[in-house]
């Protein structure tokens, strides 16, 4: 392989810690404030009507599974919100309406984006073609 070139491709993407916020634990578990939450993440992410009508087939009979987790199927299901706060945003970030495509990759190389976290590679959306995959 003679014309082999050495690229800087990066195994782990960026690891700084920013942002990190320490408190005090709840007394409670979520409550209101997991729902709370999650429909804020959800709303920002899929919007208020595909949220809502997602949120409600989660995890039911006719419904499809939460894709963060392999929850139980109970004895005696809930008619509603069989799931939890991180089941909720995990759908939101899955259905999310951010998406990349080829014009995206046409700018990006591969080398580009392994320098990113898996946090700033998720929010760029989902991708929908890769067609332009620039692989140097």
């Amino acid at each position: 392989m003679e014309n082999e070139t050495k690229r800087n491709i990066s195994l782990t993407g960026d690891i700084k810690f920013t942002g990190l916020r320490l408190k005090e634990p709840m007394e409670t578990s979520a409550g209101l404030l997991g729902v709370k939450e999650a429909l804020r993440h959800g709303f920002k992410e899929m919007g208020i009507v595909r949220s809502m009508r997602s949120l409600l087939e989660m995890n039911q009979e006719d419904g499809f599974r939460c894709p963060s987790c392999a929850w139980p199927v109970p004895e005696n299901p809930s008619k509603i919100a069989e799931y939890c706060e991180n089941g909720a945003k995990a759908l939101a970030d899955e259905a999310t309406r951010e998406h990349i495509g080829a014009d995206f990759f046409a700018e990006h190389s591969v080398e580009e984006l392994s320098r990113l976290s898996d946090f700033d590679l998720n929010k760029l959306g989902r991708i929908v073609e890769t067609d332009g995959l620039k692989t140097k």
